[in-house]
């Protein structure tokens, strides 16, 4: 055991996002949004079969963030433009809200 660490363990059911222990609310729901855009990309990615050069014009983005996307940058790419490459590759995002338990 590391000094200061107490042995007790922490286990979060569902999301790891919605985990109020881990992340402050507007934390967690702006990853837990990143987070499944970015994996709507990668898939939608891996299905066109499009070169990195040919999804970044369909998406309006750059190589770099095409890269990004692909090598799950969740960091590297802002919520807002996620959701922008989304509804140019045809995957219809949309948000739902709901109350937080």
């Amino acid at each position: 055991m590391n000094p200061g660490e107490t042995g007790t363990t922490h286990i979060t059911y569902g999301s790891i996002f919605d985990d109020r222990e881990v992340f402050e609310a507007g934390d967690g729901a702006e990853l837990k949004a990143q987070s499944t855009l970015l994996t709507g990309l990668q898939t939608w990615l891996a299905q066109s079969g499009l070169s990195v050069a040919a999804a970044a014009k369909q998406l309006d983005a750059t190589p770099t963030q095409i890269k990004f996307i692909r090598r799950g940058g969740i960091h590297a790419l802002e919520l807002a433009l996620l959701l922008r490459m989304a509804a140019r590759a045809g995957l219809k995002p949309e948000v739902r809200l709901g109350l937080l338990k």
